[in-house]
């Protein structure tokens, strides 16, 4: 899984999760947060492509924040369980797993990946739907 990232609030540029981590390859999309204790207070997981999860072997609850294509929120699931399944809206490109009540957004914000200090030079080609230029509708 990949740091350096943090994802805002593109209309309003408050910062939404100060540690995104990445999980764009199989390996760790397939692992997410299965058997960590705890997720800590401002971190995310992103995993791209997807569009359903589920919370087996999770310790904790999480919230989704399902994203479409241009970053934008289509669907926010709250407080959802340990040995649970989720299929998310039809348009989800990328699905952001926080722990329950850490975050806070609304279906039809508009959300950005911004560099954190130790963040790659380059945005990687996984994130690039999430890039703070403006999208073309």
């Amino acid at each position: 899984m990949r740091g350096g990232w943090r994802l805002i609030n593109r209309t309003s540029g408050e910062v939404v999760v100060p540690d995104l981590i990445l999980a764009d390859r199989f390996w760790p999309r397939f692992v997410g947060l299965q058997f960590r204790r705890r997720l800590p207070p401002g971190s995310g997981l992103l995993l791209v492509p997807c569009n359903s999860v589920h919370t087996c072997f999770l310790r904790f609850p999480i919230d989704l924040i399902c994203l479409d294509r241009q970053g934008r929120v289509v669907e926010v699931r709250r407080n959802l369980r340990p040995w649970r399944a989720a299929i998310a809206a039809a348009a989800t490109h990328a699905i952001l797993e926080t722990a329950a009540g850490d975050v806070h957004v609304d279906v039809g914000q508009l959300l950005s990946v911004q560099a954190a200090a130790d963040a790659p030079a380059t945005l990687p080609r996984s994130l690039q739907f999430l890039s703070p230029e403006p999208t073309r509708e």
